[in-house]
């Protein structure tokens, strides 16, 4: 549950070595940290790519961190464990992003969480299961600080997405994600949280906590975004405040190394992809993975270019998940998987169908 006394939020720097940084961190918040129940440690492995797409957490970190807590207790002991994106296969994903070689360098344990022992816990949608080892272990959170376009920022909080079960976490974006996501976080607190910010910062920098509200509500000050809805619904319903202390470096100093603003679409030439939180992370994946993530599957990205190429230059939108807000100027819409069948039905448009649509499903309908 939500601890309600004054918190922390520590900042520190890399320096070339993040064991410095997480053992100012430990120092901090040792008492957060009980080793003779084990440690959960939940990076962020959500897709099958590599470590250089800064999607995922980074291994230097899950390495150090490792090092550090078997510098406090040489027998302490640690299992890794994610639950990917909804439409993923985990063990794929674990392989291409080398948390697989990793755990194994390590000699920890790594855990598909679609295949734990879950505990029942009462939230305000119901019943969540959620995984076991997040409570009998000592539960350590560590996000990456990235851009989402349904979010504006995925951190400490979206991070925690990881223990749902897959249907779960398509019903998050079907119910709109942040009410979710902020009531999510109200009934599950990691002990420590430890987020990635290399995406943004010069420094390599951290950021440390024990309340995941606070941490995102930190990182969103320092990227001078605009405030996620989940964060405000955050802290109406007492996930955290704006009561907290910062301590470690000075945020004043830090350099960001990459402005970020949310749009409402991402655009390549005249083809404008829109964003949705109610569209689920595989809908845009199919997408993404033209970009960033095409490493592992040339042949497809190469094609799905060159299909979507015609309509890069005469024109389009592309639409997906449940109620999908868009501005039609183009004259061809693009409607990605189920949740999108109606509106395509009804007004005649191009649909492309799948929960989330398969490589087979894009090449044959687009």
């Amino acid at each position: 549950m939500v601890k309600n006394e004054k918190m922390t939020v520590y900042i520190a720097k890399e320096n070339n070595d993040p064991r410095q940084a997480i053992r100012k961190i430990f120092e901090d918040f040792k008492h957060n940290l009980d080793l003779s129940k084990g440690i959960f440690l939940k990076p962020n492995i959500v897709f099958p790519v590599k470590e250089k797409s800064g999607e995922i957490t980074r291994h230097k970190i899950v390495r150090a961190l490792v090092e550090v807590l078997r510098e406090i207790d040489p027998k302490v002991d640690i299992v890794i464990g994610e639950g990917t994106a909804a439409g993923t296969d985990p063990y794929k994903n674990f392989k291409i992003s080398g948390y697989s070689k990793l755990a194994r360098d390590l000699g920890v344990q790594i855990l598909n969480l679609d295949e734990v022992e879950r505990r029942k816990v009462e939230w305000r949608y119901g019943i969540l299961k959620l995984p076991e080892i997040a409570f009998e272990r000592t539960y350590i959170n560590l996000p990456i600080l990235k851009p989402s376009s349904a979010a504006i920022i995925s951190g400490a909080m979206k991070n925690q997405k990881g223990l749902l079960e897959p249907k779960l976490k398509k019903a998050f974006h079907r119910l709109g994600l942040h009410d979710p996501i902020a009531h999510f976080n109200k009934v599950i607190q990691p002990d420590l949280t430890v987020m990635d910010g290399i995406n943004f910062f010069h420094e390599n920098v951290l950021i440390a906590g024990d309340n995941t509200y606070e941490i995102d509500h930190l990182a969103g000050e320092l990227l001078d975004v605009s405030e996620p809805v989940y964060l405000k619904t955050s802290r109406e319903i007492g996930v955290g405040n704006d009561d907290f202390v910062i301590s470690g470096e000075d945020a004043q100093t830090l350099e960001c190394s990459l402005h970020y603003e949310p749009h409402k679409y991402k655009k390549v030439l005249r083809l404008r992809l829109w964003s949705n939180p109610r569209a689920c992370s595989m809908c845009r994946f199919v997408f993404l993975n033209l970009k960033k993530f095409s490493g592992h599957d040339f042949t497809y990205s190469t094609i799905m270019k060159l299909k979507l190429m015609k309509y890069a230059i005469t024109g389009a939108e592309i639409i997906f998940g449940s109620k999908p807000y868009y501005e039609h100027e183009y004259k061809d819409v693009i409607c990605i998987g189920n949740c999108t069948k109606k509106i395509a039905k009804e007004n005649r448009w191009l649909h492309v169908p799948g929960c989330p649509p398969t490589k087979d499903d894009m090449l044959r309908f687009l």
